[in-house]
């Protein structure tokens, strides 16, 4: 399982929340614990540091930029798709790098993280790629993965969380849903809950 971080953290950040995640009621310590015991390895890459229009162009770990004002122009935003592919192909390329080792993988993320992870949805050659989750993630409008034509990728499950009282309040629930919609329109299946 493939999991991105979001804007402004690392994968470091990410390996430590899920070693300290308790999920008693299944009765392991740690989210980690449970994915070691499904035999399920967790790779956590970190995004290249590169400068970040919202942070007053601060240099910090992010997939791609967005525009100053990317909140308030929600789904209508721009799309940096140089940034999106370049950190789409390190991804794609440590899959790669491991894919031999497993039989299945799994590629999500939180927040921009999880808007890199529906990237991958446009591309042919990821055999062994079972399913794309997103936690409080969106898309714009114009992303390549809404207007562009989709690979045999877009064919695996997605799964798309977000919750009503988003801690970070980054990312509202309506640009989720609506992210979702386009999704369905390009007849990827879905089952909302």
């Amino acid at each position: 399982m493939v999991i991105l971080h979001g804007s402004g953290s690392c994968g470091q950040d990410i390996a430590g929340y899920l070693d300290s995640v308790p999920i008693p009621e299944y009765r392991f310590e740690t989210f980690r614990d449970a994915a070691s015991a499904l035999s399920m390895d967790i790779i956590t890459p970190s995004a290249a540091s590169r400068r970040y229009t919202p942070f007053g162009g601060e240099r910090c770990n992010v997939w791609y930029d967005r525009s100053a004002d990317f909140m308030r122009k929600g789904l209508s935003d721009i799309e940096d798709f140089d940034g999106t592919e370049q950190s789409l192909e390190k991804v794609l390329l440590k899959i790669e790098q491991i894919e031999s080792k497993y039989d299945h993988i799994f590629i999500g993320g939180f927040s921009m993280g999880g808007g890199l992870a529906l990237h991958t949805l446009r591309k042919h050659y990821l055999e062994k790629l079972r399913g794309v989750f997103t936690m409080g993630s969106f898309l714009v409008q114009e992303s390549a993965v809404v207007t562009g034509p989709l690979g045999r990728s877009a064919q695996v499950p997605i799964l798309m969380m977000h919750g009503m009282n988003h801690m970070m309040r980054l990312v509202v629930c309506l640009l989720c849903t609506r992210t979702l919609n386009f999704l369905h329109r390009l007849f990827c299946p879905f089952r909302r809950e």
